[in-house]
């Protein structure tokens, strides 16, 4: 019986045994609480949680100045504040989850065909929204590219937000719930969340408000966070909005623990939350510390620069046929897998020596900024880490062909390709190709997909199940996907047992970074402002 029937099942039950007990006891009123939920279950779905909104709005007294009756609620349509307030919270919710959604222009896109499978209406409380003031929509809707992007008006984006437990629709999605399977399966990477220890120092909404302001205040930018895939700052009020979700995520024990279907990452309130605020976060009051793989995603390349991983039969432990089957499916062309045999046909380990060295001692990103460095001419601005990074990420999950909107970019591409590493991006290129038998929307995605299943089978399945079986179930982790978070005592073992694991499914050790979560690595001066 699917999750839809048991609950109506369970609905029914309920009401049964009401109208049985009220026939045995007439005078005996149905409880006050029961009432509401009929009444709430015939009137659409809903939840108690916590939402972030500017402590300005008031939902009753918008109702009372723009009565919905007159802007499109007529003929009986009844209007559900619960609705409303859902609508409100995908503001927070949607970069909260997912911050490069997050423009600088603070838009953030709603997908109506989604909205609409759970509310049929979602137009009238949009329309209403925008009509009275509370929300603007931009207005830039491409069909199948590009959602209307929705924010909160001028009189309300710069208040102070705040978390309120209000009743809102209960439309979640079931790829944000974790599975009672994923749970019975799993229980190393859920039991600690559900043991709800970890904790958030109040002082992090003061500081998220700090920084909201100091960066709207910076006319030039220079402060504002950069958004990678979009080429362009994010907005602080966006950000703001976000992080104050989060912490309250946090606050209220409510840290959504779930596996995606996709390359099976596991997602958290702590994969969610901006960095900078983790450390606020404790668990039972104990320090928190991160283990890092160092240039994680050129790493894992290693091991599919390794012909064995491509081979079902090789012996190596971990290979394509061990990933999760929506993985080893985009990996289903004839066409593909010719290219690769013939690329590994031609390849010598001298091709790929001190490329896999460079990334297993975790400096790939140092190395292409100092060699980029040393070819620039006079007037030419120097290149930073951070932009070596783009590029590797570029390289990984951008498609072959295209240019990327930094002159910058492409030439460090172009650098990469021709001469420092050709045989790599010959075997990142073969990836990324569009094949006729086996036809992909976005065949560049195939590699970013195939190295985070990687990341994800290792990190997951096998660095903290080992930790839980050998330490039977006494070692707190908790993992923000290429790194395992546990306590300060612990993390000595763990980081060991990562080196190990690392080592033996890649085929070379990592370098691996320790970052102890401290409010004292914020910055004082804001902290106390």
């Amino acid at each position: 019986m699917d999750k839809k029937n048991i609950g109506l099942r369970r609905m029914w039950d309920k009401v049964r045994n009401w109208w049985l007990g009220s026939k045995a006891e007439p005078h005996v009123k149905a409880p006050v609480r029961f009432t509401n939920f009929l009444l709430l279950a015939f009137a659409g779905k809903s939840r108690r949680d916590y939402v972030t909104l500017p402590n300005n709005f008031d939902l009753k007294l918008l109702k009372t100045q723009y009565p919905p009756e007159n802007y499109g609620f007529r003929h009986g349509i009844v209007f559900r504040d619960f609705k409303v307030l859902y609508i409100l919270h995908l503001l927070s919710s949607i970069p909260g989850r997912n911050s490069d959604l997050i423009s600088e222009s603070g838009f953030i896109p709603i997908h109506t065909p989604t909205l609409q499978r759970h509310m049929r209406d979602y137009n009238l409380y949009l329309d209403y929204l925008v009509n009275t003031g509370v929300l603007v929509c931009d207005g830039q809707y491409i069909a199948g590219k590009r959602s209307r992007g929705y924010k909160w008006a001028p009189r309300y984006e710069n208040s102070v937000y705040e978390s309120k437990l209000v009743l809102i629709g209960d439309y979640s999605q079931d790829s944000q719930i974790d599975s009672a399977e994923d749970r019975e399966n799993y229980p190393y990477l859920f039991y600690w969340y559900d043991q709800k220890k970890l904790q958030i120092d109040g002082q992090a909404y003061g500081y998220a408000e700090s920084i909201r302001r100091i960066r709207m205040q910076d006319s030039t930018r220079a402060s504002w966070d950069w958004n990678r895939d979009k080429h362009q700052y994010k907005n602080p009020s966006t950000q703001y909005m976000a992080v104050i979700r989060n912490i309250s995520k946090i606050t209220s024990q409510d840290y959504e623990p779930h596996i995606d279907g996709n390359v099976h990452r596991l997602h958290s309130v702590l994969t969610n939350i901006q960095k900078d605020f983790r450390n606020f976060i404790t668990y039972d009051e104990q320090q928190l510390v991160g283990i890092d793989i160092k240039n994680c995603q050129p790493y894992l390349t290693c091991l599919i620069l390794n012909l064995g991983f491509w081979d079902r039969d090789s012996g190596l432990p971990l290979t394509l046929y061990n990933l999760p089957d929506n993985i080893q499916q985009l990996f289903a062309s004839e066409q593909l897998k010719e290219h690769v045999h013939r690329y590994f046909a031609t390849l010598t380990d001298s091709d790929i020596a001190a490329y896999k060295q460079l990334v297993s001692s975790g400096h790939i990103y140092e190395e292409i900024r100092d060699i980029a460095n040393g070819q620039i001419t006079p007037g030419q601005v120097r290149i930073e880490r951070d932009d070596a990074k783009i590029l590797m990420f570029y390289l990984l999950f951008s498609g072959n062909r295209g240019q990327h909107d930094d002159p910058m970019i492409n030439n460090l591409k172009r650098i990469f390709t021709t001469e420092l590493y050709p045989k790599v991006a010959e075997l990142f290129r073969i990836i990324k190709r569009n094949y006729s038998d086996c036809p992909m929307e976005d065949p560049h995605s195939r590699l970013s997909r195939m190295l985070q299943a990687i990341e994800s089978t290792i990190i997951l399945h096998k660095c903290c199940k080992r930790i839980w079986v050998e330490r039977e179930h006494t070692i707190p982790i908790f993992t923000i996907h290429d790194s395992i978070v546990t306590t300060q005592e612990h993390y000595e073992y763990v980081r060991q047992v990562m080196h190990e694991e690392l080592t033996r499914y890649i085929g070379m050790p990592p370098s691996l970074s320790i970052e102890t979560w401290n409010i004292a690595n914020l910055n004082q001066n804001i902290l106390l402002s």
